[in-house]
């Protein structure tokens, strides 16, 4: 039996963040009064309100106002007594109780809960299928699908808007409800100081209009000690962080034949080659254009590409995506600007199930979880969005993965070498290691260095990104659209190549196309309370599978969680444990991982004769009691001695 890697059990907490708001308030005025104010004239029109309201949650010893980077970068300037502008993300929560409450019925962003059960024969086709408990044909569950597919698509669009609309209660209060509200006049007189800067002014609009989250900002250290000043006197829940910006950065790849060290063209392409399943491209600096393309009818620019500092990282990702799935609707997306919440990524000709991040910011402390990672955990599970992400490239000088790479939800992806001496080794630049949040990363590994053009982990996602299109577009793939958590559980579960290296650099395997499209049980859930069907700590779900012999499995639990939870409290919001046992009732197998959102386990029939295993779901923990249960387990199934 294997046994997942072992976890850290600990968040690492830096000690100057361990700051009472007595304390951050007495600092505020103190350095105001010793190194004065520019800005004091506008900035006078801050309002405190007398008797803020109670805060509703107790904020972890973590849930500090100011990061780490952005406080470095304050206490150097100060201690020069210099008060230059830095470049900041001030973060919003946009569920907290001081925002404006949303004009949607929450109904209506719901999606009717869901448990799908099918299986897989080692030939590729589809046994069987159970819908919540019944058993359905094929036509009548892509009939059924369809329709949640619109479903999920119109509550996406409202999801668009009820963000922007939150967006700009905070940013923008109406006259209305500064008439009415004490606290959206306080906020107005914050945003009139911190807009009267021209810069900050277009992030303001651009914030509003894609209802980003959170709005960059140029600000001085004495702005951002009123800034902390405002929100602590007025316990203005809406802002929980200012963090430092980062810029978007892409990392060179190369281009070969792809499809053939994955697999594709053997195991891949006879089933499915991305036929109508979208994939949206995201990049640092330029989109390729319709020309560079070759007039590829099947590509289409998502936003407007800048005109500055291109490069051609984005026309190789675009040809690795082409590659791997070869009727696939790519979609290209410039990360500064994209629109994440627009309404038109649901009302697109070719869907889009799947977002290929090759990009990533370079942020000086790598550990840390950043809004970036928040904002793309969150497109996997609110808007079910499968988020395939580049480990980075600084595996040799440091060894933490970048954002948007961090996040549990994100399926990372590490790169192995494929034409050199170190043949299916973790190339020694992948990006590895946990971020602060204590999940394990890269999730599994791909190719690389195929040709001497370049190397990077900026191909190796795009690659993975396609391969997951091909089971899109193959005759069992709507079992696996708009659902994340079985998309990762198979992914993972397949990924039985082997690859030098260590877990802790290769993740649990490398990818693998044969695996990902033959042979497995697939089981998943979809509803909007975890606790509806785990009440309790130990409470649990079993399921049953038959092992032929002579024949190992990869046992794979996932489940997703909400991205603004992670980045408020620095840990999951749920911890589920997997067991598996054998006809006579003898454990087997377990995996239970503090900090991670899948476990897996492999276990072995060495028999002569099939045999039946119990597959046990546990509930250890749960933290986040509104968390939604987006969950899949994903038994798949190999001969001994194949990868």
């Amino acid at each position: 039996m294997k046994k997942i890697r072992s976890k850290k059990t600990a968040v690492k907490i830096d000690a100057s963040q361990k700051v009472t708001a007595g304390f951050l308030i007495a600092c505020s005025v103190l350095l105001l009064a010793v190194f004065g104010y520019s800005s004091a004239a506008s900035l006078s029109a801050i309002v405190t309100i007398a008797n803020p309201p109670a805060r509703t949650a107790v904020v972890s010893p973590g849930n500090y106002l100011i990061d780490a980077d952005v406080a470095a970068m304050m206490s150097g300037l100060e201690a020069s007594k210099k008060d230059d502008l830095i470049k900041v993300n001030i973060v919003f929560d946009l569920d907290a109780p001081t925002v404006k409450p949303s004009s949607i019925s929450k109904s209506l962003l719901a999606v009717p809960d869901e448990v799908l059960e099918n299986s897989v024969d080692e030939n590729g086709r589809v046994v069987s299928v159970k819908l919540n408990g019944v058993s359905v044909s094929a036509a009548q569950f892509e009939a059924y699908n369809a329709e949640r597919e619109k479903k999920i698509r119109a509550k996406n669009i409202l999801y668009s808007r009820d963000r922007k609309e939150r967006t700009a209660s905070i940013l923008a209060p109406s006259a209305a409800d500064v008439s009415i509200s004490a606290m959206a006049n306080a906020r107005k007189g914050l945003w009139t100081a911190i807009l009267s800067r021209t810069q900050n002014q277009a992030s303001n609009a651009l914030a509003i209009k894609n209802g980003a989250g959170y709005l960059t900002a140029e600000l001085k250290p004495s702005e951002i000690r009123l800034l902390q000043q405002y929100v602590l006197s007025n316990n203005d829940q809406s802002i929980i962080r200012v963090e430092k910006w980062a810029p978007a950065v892409s990392a060179a790849t190369p281009l070969a034949n792809v499809s053939t060290h994955l697999g594709l063209d053997t195991y891949g392409f006879p089933f499915g080659q991305g036929l109508n399943a979208g994939i949206l491209e995201v990049e640092a600096l330029d989109c390729p254009t319709v020309a560079e393309t070759g007039n590829d009818f099947r590509y289409s620019l998502f936003s407007d590409p800048p005109t500055n500092n291109p490069d051609d990282h984005s026309l190789r990702v675009f040809k690795v995506l082409r590659e791997t799935a070869p009727f696939s609707r790519i979609y290209c997306a410039q990360v500064n600007s994209i629109d994440l919440n627009s309404e038109s990524l649901w009302t697109l000709f070719s869907p889009i199930y799947s977002i290929s991040a090759s990009h990533a910011y370079a942020i000086a402390d790598y550990d840390e979880y950043k809004v970036y990672d928040r904002d793309f955990d969150n497109l996997a599970y609110k808007r079910e969005l499968s988020v395939f992400g580049a480990a980075g490239n600084n595996g040799s000088s440091d060894t933490y993965v970048t954002s948007p790479s961090k996040g549990p939800n994100v399926i990372t992806v590490g790169a192995y070498h494929v034409n050199s001496s170190n043949q299916n080794a973790i190339a020694s630049y992948s990006s590895y290691g946990d971020p602060e949040t204590g999940t394990s990363k890269p999730d599994l590994s791909s190719i690389s260095d195929i040709t001497d053009i370049g190397q990077g982990t900026s191909l190796s996602a795009p690659a993975v990104a396609g391969m997951a299109a091909d089971l899109l577009s193959s005759s069992h793939g709507s079992y696996y659209k708009y659902r994340p958590a079985r998309l990762k559980a198979a992914m993972m579960s397949s990924a039985t190549k082997s690859v030098s290296g260590g877990s802790n650099k290769v993740g649990v395997g490398g990818a693998n196309a044969y695996g990902l499209l033959h042979g497995r049980y697939n089981w998943g859930w979809y509803a909007n309370s975890l606790s509806a069907y785990f009440p309790q700590n130990g409470s649990y779900i079993d399921r049953f599978m038959i092992l032929s012999p002579k024949t190992k499995a990869n046992i794979v639990l996932t489940w997703l969680n909400e991205g603004d939870f992670i980045y408020a409290h620095k840990h999951l919001g749920a911890d589920l444990n997997l067991e598996v046992y054998n006809a006579r009732g003898a454990l087997v197998g377990s995996s239970s991982s503090l900090n991670n959102g899948y476990e897996m386990i492999t276990i072995q029939n060495n028999g002569t004769a099939a045999m039946r295993y119990k597959i046990r779901i546990k509930r250890l923990s749960l933290s986040d009691g509104d968390m939604q249960l987006r969950m899949s387990l994903d038994a798949h199934y190999f001969g001994v001695g194949d990868n």
